[in-house]
Parts: C-alpha cells; structure tokens; sequence
C-alpha cells in the first residue's frame, strides 16, 4: 500500500507547479480523488494514464447517457435540453409539477465566458421519500468576455 508521504510527494506537485491547471488543495477531500488514489494504490501492475482524446470521448459518452436519461425523466424533446428557456415542463411522467431553472455566467481561467442553465426539482424516488434533482440543462461558451458585472 502506498504511504500517505508517498501520496502527498506524488499530489503537490499538481497543486504547486502546474497552477494552469486551477485545481484547488480541497481537490484531495473529495470522494472521488480519494477512490482514484486507493484504485493506483492497489494496482499491481501500475496505472495506465488515459490520453485526452480518450478521455474526452469517455465524457461525450457519459454526457449522452445522461442526457438520455434526463429526456426520459422529463418527458421532454431534446430540443428543450438544448433551449430550456423557451419550452415548458407540463408533460412530464416523473416530474409533476415545476421545474425551476437557474442560469449563471462565469470567466475561466482561460479568459473564456461560460453561460449555463440549470434546472431543480423535487422527486418522489419512492413512496413517501422525496429527494431533490438538479441537472445542467445548457451550456455555452459565450461570445465575450464575462467580468461578472
């Protein structure tokens, strides 16, 4: 098993010398960062690093299932997915009464503008349960810079 000394020379690098990358120091608190350490550490053979093309067709894949999986839920065209502003929620099997959309608009480190739409609702997941729900419903790279104003 890999030692947390070993963990910590393996992981500051990412936090001191590459700041292009952002990643805040909380990364290392998050359940999925700490799974991914305890997977590597385990591997007896090493671990093989996905390249960015890989990864990146990894993430369309899971974004389309999950995409797939909203539409059902809502009972909504695709095309509410990708308008979500000018369609309405009265169809929905799951979702039986409003939808609430929220947006925002933020700067990346990058200097590129994102804009995004978002939307929440509660569920019955079963009797007598409720639950909350929130899903990205668009997202835009903006046209101009956004300084929050």
């Amino acid at each position: 098993m890999i030692s947390t000394n070993q963990v910590i020379l393996i992981c500051c690098p990412v936090f001191v010398t590459h700041t292009k990358l952002l990643q805040p120091i909380q990364a290392v608190d998050h359940p999925s960062f700490k799974k991914m350490i305890d997977i590597a550490s385990q591997a007896t053979n090493g671990v093989v690093i996905p390249t960015c093309k890989t990864t990146h067709a990894e993430i369309m894949s899971i974004f389309k299932k999950q995409m797939t999986r909203l539409r059902e839920c809502l009972n909504v065209s695709a095309s509410f997915l990708m308008h979500p502003i000018t369609y309405g929620l009265h169809q929905s099997k799951a979702v039986t009464d409003e939808v609430n959309l929220t947006c925002d608009a933020w700067q990346a480190s990058n200097a590129d503008g994102y804009f995004m739409v978002t939307g929440h609702w509660i569920e019955e997941v079963n009797l007598g349960n409720w639950e909350l729900q929130s899903t990205v419903l668009g997202f835009t790279r903006l046209n101009n810079v956004h300084h929050g104003r």
